[in-house]
C-alpha cells in the first residue's frame, strides 16, 4: 500500500481572477500578497485539507493569508464573489 499523499492543485488562471476582481475590496498600501496569489492559496488550503500552518511558503507567511482569509470571510466577499461566478456563467476553477 503505497502512503504517498495526493496533492491536488487548483488554481485560478488571471483571467478568470481578472474576472473575479470586481467582487473584491480594494486593496491600499504596501500589499505583500495580491488577490491573485491569496485567492490561490485560500484553495490550495481548502482543497487538500491543509492546516493553514503547512501552506507552501511561496504564498507567503501563513498567518498572512490566515488573517486575510478570517477578515474577507467575516465581510462576506466569499459570497459575493460566488454569486459573481453565478451570474456570470464563468467557467469551472482550473
Amino acid at each position: 500500500m503505497n502512503n504517498t499523499a495526493v496533492i491536488l492543485i487548483m488554481k485560478l488562471t488571471q483571467e478568470q481572477s481578472d474576472k473575479i476582481a470586481p467582487t473584491l475590496p480594494a486593496q491600499y498600501g504596501n500589499v505583500a500578497v495580491d488577490h491573485y496569489a491569496f485567492l490561490n492559496a485560500v484553495l490550495r488550503v481548502m482543497e487538500n485539507r491543509y492546516k493553514w500552518r503547512v501552506l507552501p511558503e511561496h504564498f507567503d507567511e501563513w498567518s498572512t493569508i490566515y488573517k486575510r482569509f478570517r477578515r474577507r470571510s467575516e465581510a462576506e466577499f466569499l459570497k459575493r464573489t460566488l454569486e459573481h461566478i453565478q451570474r456570470n456563467s464563468l467557467p469551472r476553477l482550473m
